[in-house]
């Protein structure tokens, strides 16, 4: 499988055994054989001035980031270089003569290979159900995401650029859309609508519509004052008034903080969802906020006094 840790070590290694910085060995024997103009390892000035912005899963502009990993997340590119990697990787596969490939088509064929499951040397291959296959690798960067597959059968291949967190469902629909116009097929992984999608979208919808109703519930209530602001309630039911807000604002921020936040772990995990759990998200939101409304405006309780009769005779 992927191993970010094992892409540094082959840097090191690199470097230790040629003598030289991993951006100097990747710029001689890569990227200037295959005259990737705008790609480099190192940020220079005409890269710094014509990067794009990169942008979080909430649509924020986040700030760009230089890893020393430069082997598992530091090439800067273009999606016009990326397709000339990409040509090179179809050329060596398939052997043409003008090919511009620099290794022999045996190894080629050898870092096409599944070491184990469907991952080989740098590349995840999957045999589809026509004989052919796929092959390429995606990028997850903060504020990045990215897709390269060929098709090496068909001579044909895709390249994915994005500068947002939310690009995994548009590199799920190119994908879906790309497969089905090369091989008529999409592959599992790729397919934008599914049941649980749709799922998702009609427990949303069922969510906001019970909500609306929740909402004109407590609306009502507030104008017939059958519900009262709670400076107003009695002083001993006032704690567990406060806790019934305090709960549902602590639920939204915990739902906020591990989807939404890089507090838990490094990666935002919205992005890496559908895009239309974002239904679910203010579903959740709008539940959390309604529920600390109905606690700032808790039921009026009525009293009832027992008056006892007596008849004297």
């Amino acid at each position: 499988k992927y191993s970010g840790g094992g892409y540094t070590i082959l840097q090191l290694i690199v470097e230790e055994v040629t003598g030289m910085t991993f951006e100097d060995y990747m710029k001689k024997e890569i990227i200037d054989k295959l005259t990737l103009n705008n790609s480099s390892f190192i940020l220079d000035k005409n890269i710094e001035e014509n990067i794009s912005s990169s942008y979080g899963v909430l649509g924020n502009e986040i700030p760009g980031y230089i890893y020393t990993e430069k082997a598992a997340a530091g090439l800067f590119t273009t999606t016009t270089d990326l397709c000339k990697f990409m040509i090179a990787n179809l050329e060596g596969y398939n052997k043409s003569t003008k090919s511009r490939t620099l290794i022999s088509k045996e190894n080629i064929n050898l870092i096409h290979t599944p070491v184990k499951n469907t991952y080989g040397l740098g590349y995840v291959t999957k045999e589809l159900e026509n004989g052919y296959k796929t092959i390429g690798h995606g990028g997850s960067n903060r504020g990045w995401r990215s897709n390269f597959t060929i098709i090496p059968e068909r001579n044909s291949g895709v390249v994915i650029l994005t500068n947002s967190d939310n690009g995994t469902n548009l590199l799920i629909n190119i994908m879906s859309y790309w497969e089905k116009y090369s091989m008529g097929e999409s592959i599992e992984n790729y397919k934008p609508e599914n049941g649980f999608v749709k799922i998702i979208k009609y427990v949303s919808i069922g969510l906001f519509f019970v909500l609306s109703l929740y909402m004109l519930s407590i609306i009502v209530k507030i104008r017939k004052g059958k519900r009262v602001f709670i400076s107003k309630v009695q002083y001993k039911s006032l704690l567990s008034k406060v806790i019934r807000i305090i709960i549902p604002v602590l639920i939204g921020i915990i739902w906020w903080v591990i989807f939404y936040g890089q507090v838990v772990i490094k990666l935002t995990i919205a992005p890496m969802l559908p895009y239309e759990c974002k239904w679910i998200t203010w579903a959740v939101t709008t539940w959390c906020i309604l529920f600390a409304i109905s606690g700032i405006f808790p039921k009026e309780k009525v009293h009832h006094k027992i008056y006892n009769n007596h008849k004297y005779n």
